[in-house]
């Protein structure tokens, strides 16, 4: 049973790889992820946050996990990609940037 973004965890993209997101035959690999936060298992819906350069960071869009996060850290920590994608562009969905404050 997948799980909502909002009860799983979140991976940390680099701009470069948020480009990648708008071609909808790319994959992510672990190597595209900078870090991950939260627990979640393959098939979860997990949020996608862009971290910039200057340290910043929100919420770009959600996406399905195509591994858990467990093996996510260890590919990210051994240096391999592994050999199942973590996330598919096809199935990333964009979340709406905040319009600027009215106040």
């Amino acid at each position: 049973m997948t799980r909502r973004a909002s009860d799983t965890g979140t991976i940390y993209i680099s701009p470069v790889s948020a480009r990648l997101l708008k071609k909808p035959e790319a994959v992510l690999d672990a190597a595209a992820v900078h870090n991950c936060s939260g627990s979640f298992e393959r098939d979860d819906e997990i949020h996608i946050v862009l971290r910039s350069i200057d340290g910043g960071q929100r919420v770009i869009g959600t996406a399905i996990a195509h591994v858990d996060s467990r093996e996510l850290e260890r590919q990210r920590l051994a240096g391999t990609p592994g050999t199942e994608p973590v996330v598919f562009a096809a199935e990333f969905i964009k979340l709406p940037r905040p319009g600027p404050s009215t106040r």
